[in-house]
């Protein structure tokens, strides 16, 4: 018996006030629900490093007055998303 885990495909978008995340498991290809909403000023990004094989980047997301982040990690086509996206935002301390 063999079990893999895919992690869960989303849509990020960042706006001047928000971090969204959507659901990317649509038919149509089209961002389905939202799924989280996160206000941009608490949220610091961790410097981006290589995933499992160097295949994907991943970074930390750091929200303020959480215990825990969130660890996306982008595909290798993502990539400079990843890239783009933790560069925009406060740098995790």
């Amino acid at each position: 018996m063999t079990a893999t885990i895919r992690p869960r495909q989303m849509y990020v978008v960042l706006t001047d006030r928000r971090l969204l995340f959507f659901d990317a498991s649509t038919s149509t290809g089209k961002p389905g629900k939202m799924l989280m909403e996160l206000p941009r000023p608490y949220v610091a990004a961790a410097e981006p490093r290589k995933g499992m094989f160097g295949l994907t980047l991943v970074t930390e997301l750091a929200v303020a007055g959480q215990n825990q982040g969130l660890k996306p990690a982008f595909p290798t086509a993502c990539r400079a998303e990843g890239r783009q996206l933790t560069g925009v935002l406060p740098v995790a301390a």
